[in-house]
Parts: C-alpha cells; structure tokens; sequence
C-alpha cells in the first residue's frame, strides 16, 4: 500500500519554532514532543489552541492550520485517511473550536506508539501500511478509551498498573496485590468493578487473553501455542484454550491460522 492511498507520516525537524498554515483533504493527528506552543488555526491562523509535551490535536480535513512554539518545538504528525468515525463521535465532548479534537497530558504510551508509527514510517513508506495501520489502531483504542473514561479512582489506577507489570507472570495472584492496599480488598474489588464494570481478576484475565491474541497474530507457528499460554501469565495451557475459546469463538490454534491467511490477503491486496 502506498503512501499516496494509504496515509503520511512526518516529524518537525529541528529548530522549527513556526510552521504555515497549511491543510489536508484528511484529519491530520499531532502528537507534540518537545515544548509549549499554540495550534494556530482559521483564515489568518487568529484561533489557538495551546499545545504542550505530551498533546495530541487531530486536526479534521481542510482546516488551515500550523504550530507556533514558545521556542523550539517537535511533533509528530500522521496524515490519516482511516480516521475512525467512533473516535469523531466519542471526542465531540474534547472538540474545541474548529472541530479539533484535543487530548492533554496523554502520557508515555502514546508517546511510543508514536514514535514507533514514525520509525517504522521511516525505514520504507511504500512497504509499511500494515504495521502503521496495526500501530494506529492502538493509538485510536487509547484516545477513544481517554474519551469515555470517567475520573479515575487512584486506587483503581494502581491495581490496573499493578496487573500490567506483572500479568506475565503465572504466580501473580490479585489476592497478594490487594493486600498491599490501605483499604479493604472488598472495597478495591467494589470500585473497580464500578469503573471497569468487571472484577481485577476478569481484567487480568482479559488482559493476559489478549496479549496471548496479539502474539498469536506476530510470531512463527514455531512458537506452540503451550509457550504462547505461559508467556502470556497462564500456568495450564488447557485452561488458556478453554478461555480463549470463550473469548475468541475460536481455539488458538484456530485463531493463529485465521490471522495467517488475513495477513496474506492483505499483503495481496496490497501488492496489485
């Protein structure tokens, strides 16, 4: 897939302090990674809005627009012709003026994946579509999951932080991380049902699930399915098949070999 059918990615270069207004026939996703600065948009580029480390702006098609920076600023920008109409509906209550849609202080997760998006862009543009487009789905899951997610309990964060460093593990238990708690595992599970509308144990599941998903998709059948299970924080291979089965409509092994011939279709496609 080429860049002209598929999508642009580029990168302030160094020392840009200013950049025209210009537009785009398709929204355009600004991740800003160094300094503060504004977005500056309309007819004259009179409309701002401020940007700082750690932004993202997804400007929509044909709104003149360009960056002005305190001092030297970066970003990283993808052209998107695939811009998802669930994230359109779910940021109008992050829409400012213009019809940009605004996250600020998004972290370093995003920050990676874009990164990774402008690295991979970068090494062949005529020959990378399926791995940005893989890239830019993760990236729209987050800014889509930021819009709908309610104020965050702390309490919540942290069990969800605990769960995403040590799910790979099959000693980890929820029971000796709630200990570690200064309130009742009664009240943690509570809340975070409230919050994630399941229990901590479902959503280590479910995150171990679809980690193993992931490596199904991206490694050698050489790779059982057994190893892909322990990898991925399960100690009983048969219990792994029995929930992803549950999860996924499908056995592992099934799912493996249905991810295999998408990926061959669409790299057919792709080459016609």
């Amino acid at each position: 897939m080429t860049p002209d059918t598929y999508m642009r990615v580029s990168r302030t270069g160094a020392g840009i302090r200013f950049f025209r207004l210009h537009c785009h026939p398709c929204w355009e996703v600004l991740y800003y990674t160094k300094n503060a600065g504004v977005l500056r948009f309309g007819t004259n580029g009179e409309k701002t809005i401020p940007f700082r480390e750690g932004t993202v702006i997804c400007v929509p098609p044909l709104l003149e627009h360009g960056s002005a920076g305190e001092g030297v600023f970066e970003n990283i920008c993808v052209q998107e012709l695939r811009f998802p109409q669930e994230l359109g509906q779910a940021g109008a209550a992050r829409s400012e003026d213009g019809g940009c849609i605004v996250f600020r202080d998004t972290g370093t997760d995003l920050l990676h994946l874009f990164q990774m998006v402008f690295r991979v862009y970068a090494k062949d543009p005529g020959a990378s579509g399926c791995q940005i487009d893989h890239l830019m789905t993760c990236v729209y899951d987050v800014l889509i999951q930021l819009c709908r997610a309610p104020a965050a309990d702390p309490q919540v964060e942290r069990m969800k932080n605990s769960i995403l460093e040590h799910f790979t593990d099959p000693a980890y238990r929820i029971s000796d991380s709630l200990k570690k708690f200064p309130y009742s595992s009664a009240h943690i599970r509570n809340v975070f049902r409230e919050q994630c509308g399941m229990t901590p144990v479902q959503y280590l599941r479910q995150t171990r699930l679809r980690h193993a998903a992931a490596v199904l998709e991206t490694t050698s059948p050489s790779i059982t399915v057994a190893e892909i299970a322990y990898g991925s924080g399960f100690s009983d291979p048969l219990y792994f098949s029995k929930c992803f089965r549950r999860t996924y409509s499908l056995s592992p092994q099934a799912y493996r070999e249905k991810q295999t011939r998408r990926a061959l279709k669409k790299t057919e496609e792709d080459n016609v």
